[in-house]
């Protein structure tokens, strides 16, 4: 193996601290930008402890608990017998490159993903998601080894066992992503923005209130502002032809509910009647006893709501109207 094992055990406090001095492979795919949950902003927050690291959700601790059902179904199925990798792996290489792994095989230079998941995206063209494929490949540049397998459970019943052979063109590029991605974080330089929600959350946190002070307009902010004018009017003309083509998909198609073609498939059916309870007014009706209703009222903080203004003199589509983002 061409890395070296760091003395800290897997899911230990020491780990959490280690995994902050690299990028591993569940990282690896929110440098590349196709991360379901994080963005490069909110990766380079985390790794220098300006934001919280991501905690454990429901799907992940399921998985947690489900992985060694998995890898003893791989183990029968293959015929391969599996060790756990309980150590962090740092590349000796590139020592910011990090790698988790989650099994190994026994006597081959071949490692093995554990996922649990219900998500529909394994049925797709690709076999391997592209962020899994990311972090796989991610494995394969620390270790130096030539494959790996991703062994998915999906929704509990269905296990998939797929290769994926080492890809040097997707670890060089890889390599040289992380590695630009890798300094920023030395010199604290923040990445560019993007539109994402996990970006939204960092700079939730990064900037949780306001002090109630003004800040002065300048270049930057009026360049900000017209960029936003363009963009919403590019977005109300291309939702405008979006409904447009909507309406005249739905006259074509009638009364069919079904409509396929190559590369495609339209479904127009009636969807299923709903039931609303109206409870606040089953509530005054029984005349709860006031400390009832405050025994079941929870508080939740407000988020910070951004809301721009343009004037009915604004060179914009949008002149007079409120936009809260």
């Amino acid at each position: 193996m061409d890395a070296l094992s760091v003395p800290v055990r897997q899911g230990s406090p020491e780990w959490a601290v280690a995994r902050r001095s690299g990028i591993g492979g569940s990282d690896a795919p929110a440098v590349i930008g196709v991360s379901l949950y994080r963005s490069p902003y909110l990766l380079w927050a985390e790794k220098l402890g300006l934001v919280p690291a991501m905690t454990e959700s429901e799907p992940m601790r399921w998985g947690r608990l489900l992985e060694a059902v998995v890898a003893q179904a791989y183990a029968e199925r293959t015929g391969r017998r599996l060790r756990r990798v309980r150590r962090l792996l740092r590349s000796r290489a590139r020592p910011w490159m990090l790698a988790s792994i989650d099994r190994a095989v026994v006597g081959e230079q071949r490692l093995v993903e554990i996922k649990t998941t219900r998500s529909p995206r394994w049925d797709g063209a690709d076999p391997v998601p592209p962020d899994v494929l990311c972090q796989v490949q991610h494995y394969l540049a620390v270790t130096g080894w030539d494959v790996g397998d991703v062994a998915v459970l999906l929704a509990g019943s269905d296990l998939r066992i797929l290769e994926v052979p080492r890809d040097e063109a997707h670890i060089q590029e890889l390599v040289e992503r992380e590695a630009e991605f890798w300094h920023l974080i030395e010199s604290r330089t923040p990445p560019p923005l993007d539109g994402s929600e996990a970006t939204r959350r960092a700079l939730s946190h990064l900037h949780p209130g306001d002090d109630g002070s003004q800040l002065a307009a300048s270049a930057d902010t009026d360049r900000l502002l017209a960029q936003l004018q363009v963009a919403r009017r590019r977005l109300d003309a291309a939702e405008r032809d979006e409904a447009a083509v909507e309406n005249s998909l739905r006259a074509a198609m009638g009364d069919a509910a079904l409509l396929i073609g190559p590369g495609y498939r339209v479904s127009f059916r009636k969807s299923a009647d709903s039931l609303r309870v109206d409870w606040q007014a089953v509530a005054a009706e029984l005349k709860p006893d006031p400390s009832l209703v405050a025994r079941f009222t929870t508080a939740r903080e407000g988020p910070r709501v951004l809301r721009v203004r343009f004037g009915a003199n604004a060179p914009s589509e949008l002149g007079g109207r409120d936009v809260a983002a």
